[in-house]
């Protein structure tokens, strides 16, 4: 099971270009569900791949993959268990 629990995500805090793009946002898929993400360019989808993955760290929250935290866990502590693929392979 993956869990994104009270997830706070925010770009350029205190700045003219702040965008806060998760406030106490929520998450669960369990084991053998599969989930579809969509929605407009800017709603967060990538981000949100990124802090599940490590790429980007959430400000505040916790991410949990089965019933281990990993929400402190580097990139490529998480690659043990979390697989990716980009729309542009030149990438990965």
């Amino acid at each position: 099971m993956l869990e994104m629990r009270n997830i706070d995500k925010v770009f350029g805090s205190g700045t003219v270009n702040e965008a806060r793009i998760f406030s106490d946002f929520n998450l669960s898929v369990g084991d053998g569900e599969f989930l579809s993400v969509v929605g407009s360019n800017g709603s967060g989808k990538t981000t949100m791949l990124n802090i599940v993955s490590g790429t980007v760290p959430c400000d505040s929250g916790q991410i949990m993959l089965g019933r281990r935290d990993i929400t402190r866990l580097p990139e490529h502590r998480r690659a043990e268990r979390i697989g990716r693929v980009f729309q542009n392979p030149a990438l990965g």
